[in-house]
């Protein structure tokens, strides 16, 4: 089963921060209920815009300073 980080969870003192989805609503790993989070099914896949792609700079030698 794969599992979300998102916020705590806080139901009865739960502080389940791993959450999965199970027919369009979000569990906590514990089971409860997340009220309020649903997930609609987006049937054109308009979300899907690409993923950002980031470079690691070149580290420059730093020189000594003449005076």
């Amino acid at each position: 089963m794969d599992y979300v980080t998102r916020g705590v969870c806080g139901q009865e003192g739960c502080r389940e921060t791993r959450y999965y989805l199970d027919n369009g609503l979000w569990y906590c790993r514990r089971g409860h209920l997340q009220e309020g989070v649903q997930v609609a099914e987006d049937a054109d896949d308009f979300g899907n815009l690409g993923k950002t792609h980031r470079l690691k700079r070149e580290t420059r030698e730093k020189g000594s300073k003449s005076m």
